[in-house]
């Protein structure tokens, strides 16, 4: 509907508003009153004020990007990872306000930096997780590898890296070779996230050159 002139909106009977006038703050703060507790949602609000505004000012300029992603949508996405992940087991009600920040810095690198380029000359998700570390240092991270290269383990709460998570590969002769799939730190990643999401009902679009292995 961006490129819809008046007359065809009317006649479709929808209502359409212009998201440089009503920008993400409304969406934001729909989602945060839906949120069951008021405790979590007195958190949110100061975490959504403490690192959204400066990951987007930063984001418009700074960084290249595999796909245009607008503000909203990072935002959204930010939204939808933290409705996976502030679950009663995870935050339980007399939770330390520390575990909505941990889960809430494992979101938004994820929903800010997920979509970030590489290519043979800058690695933009290096250069972003460098930045992250230098801009937001409440929450740290292990000092070998990238901001993506750890999850949260929910026992623990710390920081563990994705290669504990890369299954044993066991070879099936029966299968075709072109059929097998050995299992990276980025394919482990990219399943969790999507097992994450598409239980919660929300939707997943992978975004990768010819041969990527985004069918797989």
């Amino acid at each position: 509907l961006k490129y819809a002139n008046l007359s065809t909106v009317s006649r479709a009977g929808i209502l359409f508003i212009n998201y440089a006038d009503v920008g993400w703050n409304p969406f934001v703060a729909s989602w945060i009153d839906k949120r069951e507790f008021q405790s979590e949602r007195a958190n949110l609000t100061i975490l959504i004020e403490k690192y959204v505004p400066t990951c987007l000012d930063v984001l418009r300029t700074r960084f290249k990007k595999i796909t245009p992603v607008t503000d909203f949508s990072m935002v959204q996405t930010l939204c939808y990872l933290l409705e996976c992940l502030l679950t009663s087991k995870n935050v339980p009600q007399d939770c330390p306000k520390e575990w909505y920040e941990l889960y809430f810095v494992y979101a938004a690198i994820w929903a800010f930096g997920g979509a970030m380029f590489q290519d043979q000359l800058v690695d933009y998700r290096v250069e972003f997780s460098k930045w992250w570390v230098t801009e937001f240092k409440t929450i740290k991270f292990p000092s070998q590898g990238t901001v993506f290269d750890y999850y949260v383990d929910d026992e623990t709460k710390r920081f563990c890296p994705w290669t504990e998570k890369i299954p044993d590969f066991e070879f099936d002769s029966e299968i075709p070779l072109q059929s097998v799939l050995v299992h990276t730190a980025e394919t482990v990643r990219l399943r969790h996230f999507m097992d994450l999401l598409m239980a919660n009902s929300r939707p997943v679009m992978l975004v990768g050159g010819a041969g990527s292995g985004k069918t797989v």
